[in-house]
């Protein structure tokens, strides 16, 4: 919503980013609901993401030579949750309740010595 004046009068990057607004909200959405409707499609799903980021994870682990990567990549499914709730919950502020969030928050950084 912060950027709408540009794209106002440039159909092509209107329609981009409405498909990307779509497939987040259809994406996330379906995150959330799909225990509900489908709960062994959900679990083949978990598993097979799980068994996905595993072999990534695994690949990325060998093409750097580290190994840290490996262990990290089932933390990513959670991200993805994660993502996924911020998503909706700022949609939902910005588009639907049109409240405008123009604030950039910057935590600070604390210098370790």
């Amino acid at each position: 919503m912060k950027h709408w004046k540009k794209i106002v009068g440039r159909p092509a990057i209107a329609f981009e980013l409405s498909l990307m607004y779509f497939e987040g909200l259809v994406f996330s959405a379906l995150l959330f609901v799909m225990p509900f409707i489908n709960p062994n499609f959900f679990k083949n799903f978990l598993v097979g993401y799980v068994v996905f980021m595993a072999v990534v994870g695994g690949y990325a682990a060998l093409r750097r030579r580290r190994w840290d990567l490996f262990l990290y990549s089932p933390f990513y499914v959670f991200i993805v949750f994660v993502n996924a709730w911020i998503f909706l919950e700022q949609f939902t502020k910005e588009v639907v309740l049109r409240k405008k969030m123009l604030v950039w928050f910057k935590p600070e950084r604390k210098v370790i010595a």
